[in-house]
């Protein structure tokens, strides 16, 4: 009884476990195509990190599976066996099965995770420089096909397809694989490539130019307005400033003027001055009734009087009172209008407070008139008239005019007053255009041009060179008509940009190794590979890890195995079934497609109907789970921390944070199984060079690729693509004539393949020992390379500054280039060259170097 209760028990663990798994593949697969189905502008930028993420975690899922297939097809033997009574069959033992099985199993899983990803990549190094163009061709069609530039011609099943949102991501996922694996679609999309680019490009430019360049115009032309506004208006008070300053009748004018203004103010003065006088007696008459006052008045008289207070405290009583009034002010704010001394202050009880506070009212207005108007009391105006008080009030108006004079001054000399006002105009002009010169942005060096002068100077050209940047033409003009400028932008752009470029069968040598665009190769065919070998992978693994459990549960459990028999259909079959079922399945559409582009060739038929199939066994499922909780827990996951925070509360890209254990791990058996491909005849994975050369001749067409290893401060190999592959000469530059015998290396390789037929051919041909035209050319351009010190400082030096790519433009004299260096092209410049017309390099200054 206990027996059977554990046989069921590890049932069903086997099955849920075996059920999480399958949801963990699903999850996979769902996110692959989520992952795909985007822009490569999200898929390499923002979405870097999760895509990284979801490649490892595949890997490692799918490795899994695979690995606990594998570990059941080693013969229990290399366990170590035992015999048991309830068995006819020796049986593995205890420790083989809980300690060496486990560790085997383990071993077999971490040996995949790399071992995938090498193997990958060694089929990529090894695929063709045409493959390799048909991939980055698939990449930029789908972009295109994306931003609804293109269509298929003659499939507009296919556009149906992509318009219903329910059916759109898986297809658009795949467009590169299927363009990747099959010859027809691929013919199709390098048929129409030039039309798709021109189109593409001319809309992409446009809508560039609405969305970056129209903005800027129309920045640069608020900007440009309000400096000629600026400019107009300071041209004005400079000129107006230069009149003043060289005009002497109006300065005279301006002399007579200040003298008579200078005399009205003086008898104005006197007036008022001599009316208030008189009006002192009855100063604020009215308020010596005033209660509040006449309280502070008798708070400080009965304090001053009382017999405790002494002389010093009465004099103290007498200064706060005096203090009161002379800061007294109404709620207006206007002064109370008095200003007073302690002595001016009467405190006696014998007269009454009202006739107290009008003779102090008399002394501070008096005191108060002395003080504002600077007249003595007993001074009349002839004396007033004549005095030296008089003339410094004069002066003191004269200044606040901004004349100033020397002291001492009399009206009756008038020289010093006329000097004054001359030296007040002297700069006025230089002074006004100083103060344009720090207000404004366009500074001109001359003040009175006319408008057109004004939007044809140089200086207002940089400014609209630097603020439209690389949508300025010399053709452009201060408020031209946006329509006029955007048909001179757009016709001056040249559409054979860096789309083009990349998708010209004349620059497949540039793929090969070597080759500037060997890394965007290799990029492309990465993208076009990986999510159908992701989806492989992880099918399979299901399929083999379902066989397995079968094969398992049916000895032991008939129940149990149709239980799982019927959980596969109803969850996975049915939905396949389902899609496979449809009048618009997608086996039915790549049929119809790969019968009109591939008649002719059966596998490539065969292969393209069949991807459609393979299409529909993943839209069942994809359709049917894309939306389940575990989907979105393992998207949650790939997403989750792309973004980190420092401890300052700055926020940082997980890109620079350190690699996980998992991804170190990866890095690791990745370059320790580099030569699995080789041994395997798979490919041969192909070192990053460190830097390449691009040659180009005086008409831009290509002389030379140069991909070059460097070691230290010398090139320690040069790959070189072969230019005439498709040629006679071609042919016989890759055949190998030269004798040059390495006897180490041809000991070891004798050593290693004595028993290999396939060496024993090589043997008899004559091909060890031998080298290629094109293996020698390298070679000695490698001996050639480290005898130019300057090229090799110079590629070490654009290395520590992030660059790669040399590009040398030769000139006239056949030994002397043009220095360019851009960064790497990769799957990243194609999001940028679709983006964008341009491609960001930068021009070497004092370039010396020699090839």
């Amino acid at each position: 009884m206990k027996h059977a209760v554990t046989v069921h028990l590890k049932i069903l663990a086997i099955l849920v476990l075996f059920a999480i798994y399958v949801s963990l593949e699903l999850s996979l697969n769902i996110l692959l195509i989520d992952m795909y189905a985007q822009p490569f502008e999200l898929v390499l930028g923002e979405y870097h990190i999760a895509a990284e993420r979801l490649e490892l975690f595949g890997r490692t899922l799918s490795g899994f599976g695979l690995a606990l297939f594998a570990v059941t097809l080693i013969p229990i033997r290399f366990f170590g066996v035992t015999q048991s009574e309830s068995h006819t069959r020796p049986v593995i033992s205890a420790r083989g099965k809980w300690l060496l099985r486990p560790l085997a199993f383990l071993a077999i899983w971490a040996l995949i995770i790399p071992s995938i990803r090498v193997l990958i990549d060694g089929v990529v190094d090894s695929q063709s420089s045409d493959a390799k163009l048909s991939a980055v061709r698939a990449i930029v069609y789908k972009e295109a096909y994306l931003a609804k530039a293109v269509s298929i011609e003659g499939f507009p099943e296919f556009d149906h397809i992509v318009a219903d949102p329910d059916r759109r991501d898986l297809m658009v996922a795949l467009i590169p694989s299927l363009a990747f694996f099959s010859n027809g679609f691929n013919t199709l999309i390098g048929n129409n490539i030039d039309s798709m680019a021109n189109t593409f490009l001319l809309n992409k430019q446009e809508d560039d130019f609405i969305a970056e360049a129209l903005p800027r115009i129309r920045r640069f032309d608020q900007q440009y307005e309000a400096q000629w506004q600026l400019y107009e208006s300071a041209s004005r008070a400079y000129l107006e400033a230069f009149r003043k300053e060289n005009d002497h009748y109006a300065r005279e004018q301006e002399r007579l003027t200040l003298l008579n203004n200078a005399n009205k103010h003086i008898n104005s003065r006197w007036e008022r001055y001599a009316v208030q006088l008189l009006e002192a007696g009855d100063f604020r008459e009215d308020y010596t009734t005033n209660e509040n006052i006449r309280d502070q008045y008798r708070n400080y008289r009965d304090q001053a009087l009382s017999s405790r207070c002494n002389t010093a405290c009465e004099e103290q009583a007498k200064r706060n009172f005096a203090r009161y009034l002379t800061t007294l002010k109404f709620e207006s704010g206007e002064s109370f209008g008095i200003s007073l001394q302690a002595e001016d202050v009467i405190f006696n009880k014998f007269v009454k407070s009202k006739y107290n506070l009008a003779a102090i009212f008399k002394r501070g207005r008096l005191r108060y008139l002395q003080e504002t108007y600077g007249i003595p009391e007993e001074m009349t105006y002839e004396q007033y008239q004549q005095s030296d008080l008089m003339m410094s009030h004069l002066r003191d108006y004269i200044a606040g005019q901004g004349i100033t004079l020397p002291v001492g001054w009399k009206t009756t000399d008038m020289q010093p007053l006329i000097d004054a006002i001359a030296a007040k105009y002297q700069g006025l002009a230089a002074a006004e255009w100083d103060k344009y010169l720090q207000a404004a942005s366009y500074k001109m060096p001359e003040p009175g041009l006319p408008k057109p002068a004004f939007a044809s100077h140089a200086i207002v050209t940089s400014a609209a060179r630097e603020a439209l940047g690389p949508y300025y033409l010399p053709a452009f003009t201060p408020s031209i008509a946006e329509s006029r400028y955007k048909a001179l932008w757009l016709d001056s752009q040249d559409n054979i940009s860096f789309i083009k470029m990349i998708t010209s069968t004349a620059a497949t040598t540039a793929f090969s190794p070597g080759g500037s665009m060997f890394q965007l190769g290799r990029d492309a065919v990465k993208l076009a590979v990986i999510p159908p070998a992701s989806i492989f992978a992880s099918l399979l693994a299901v399929f083999l890890l379902f066989f397995k459990i079968g094969n398992y549960l049916w000895p032991r459990s008939k129940l149990y195995f149709g239980g799982a028999l019927l959980a596969a259909v109803v969850l996975l079959v049915t939905p396949t079934v389902s899609a496979l079922m449809q009048s618009n399945a997608y086996h039915n559409i790549t049929t119809r497609f790969a019968q009109q582009v591939s008649q002719d060739n059966l596998y490539d038929n065969l292969l393209t109907s069949t991807f459609g199939y393979m299409l529909d066994i993943e839209s069942g499922l994809y359709s049917q789970y894309r939306q389940v909780g575990v989907v979105r827990e393992v998207r949650r996951a790939m997403l989750a921390n792309t973004e980190q925070s420092t401890n300052d509360g700055e926020t940082t890209s997980a890109q620079t944070a350190a690699p996980s254990p998992l991804r170190t791990f990866d890095n690791i058996f990745y370059d320790l199984l580099s030569f699995l491909p080789e041994k395997l005849g798979s490919g041969e994975i192909i070192k990053p060079f460190d830097a390449n050369i691009t040659v180009l001749k005086q008409d831009l067409n290509v002389g030379a690729y140069l991909g070059i290893y460097l070691e230290g401060d010398k090139v320690s190999e040069v790959k070189m693509p072969n230019f005439m592959q498709d040629t006679d000469f071609g042919l016989l530059a890759e055949q190998k004539y030269f004798y040059r015998p390495d006897w180490q290396s041809l000991a070891s390789e004798f050593i290693e393949n004595a028993n290999s037929p396939d060496y024993w051919i090589k043997l008899a041909n004559g091909d060890l020992a031998k080298e290629s035209l094109v293996t020698k050319i390298e070679r000695n351009m490698s001996d050639y390379l480290n005898t130019q010190g300057g090229l090799v400082t110079l590629l070490k030096s654009i290395q520590s500054q992030g660059y790669r790519n040399l590009i040398l433009l030769q000139l006239g004299q056949a030994n002397r280039y043009r220095c360019f260096v851009i960064g790497d092209i990769d799957a990243l410049m194609i999001t940028d060259s679709i983006q964008s017309n341009f491609v960001d390099y930068k021009e070497l200054p004092n370039c010396k170097a020699r090839i």
